[in-house]
């Protein structure tokens, strides 16, 4: 039974072209609250008030905020986050944009990690990329060796994915060496055919890092 004080709405969303989107998140602001879309785009959520606001996300569109004005919100659109698509990717071979990748790519950005309380670089990378899995060796909370898998385990004895700093081959132990505020983005390759450029040494995936550098065009103060 819903109590009086609260408010049951009712919405579909979709994106511009009017196609629904599911598994978009609708969350009561301020507050834990909240559901996703079915399949059709369509939402069921019993919120605090009359008055309260809705905010609306997914991955690759814009979060939109609205306020409840009735039971049935109607078609609720999302825009496309055109500004994502165009964020610039390192690859094996070059840089590309997000929207012209073919192959499975993770990229983060050092945003995500320079402000972390972190010991070194793999601690930093640690719930960074959902593609990158790193587990601390034992409980010692002074150890910081650190196991690192990208495609899972294999059946050879070394399951470290290859590290690239650079663009020169390198190991974990170089890894922690960086200091994580030096990092420009590191990009995880984690599908077949990066072995088409690293060879077998890619079988278990590379991770790609850029560090930050200056640039010719900008007069020092």
């Amino acid at each position: 039974m819903i109590n009086k004080a609260e408010y049951e709405v009712r919405g579909k969303v979709i994106d511009t072209t009017g196609a629904p989107v599911a598994g978009a998140s609708v969350l009561e602001k301020g507050t834990s609250n909240g559901t996703t879309t079915q399949s059709d785009g369509s939402f069921i959520l019993t919120v605090a008030s009359k008055s309260a606001t809705l905010i609306i996300s997914m991955v690759g569109y814009n979060e939109k905020e609205i306020a409840i004005t009735a039971n049935d919100l109607g078609p609720i659109l999302l825009t496309a986050a055109t500004q994502q698509l165009e964020d610039v990717i390192v690859i094996g071979y070059g840089t590309t944009t997000r929207k012209d990748v073919t192959g499975a790519v993770d990229q983060i950005k050092a945003s995500q990690f320079e402000d972390r309380p972190v010991g070194n670089v793999t601690q930093a990378l640690q719930g960074a990329a959902p593609s990158l899995v790193i587990q601390q060796r034992s409980m010692n909370p002074n150890g910081n060796d650190m196991n690192i898998n990208v495609r899972g385990i294999s059946t050879m004895n070394n399951n470290a994915p290859l590290i690239v700093i650079d663009g020169l081959i390198t190991d974990g132990a170089s890894l922690n060496q960086l200091n994580p505020t030096d990092i420009q983005s590191v990009s995880v390759l984690k599908d077949a055919g990066t072995s088409a450029i690293y060879g077998s040494r890619s079988a278990n995936g590379v991770i790609l890092v850029t560090t930050k550098r200056g640039s010719k065009t900008k007069n020092p103060r």
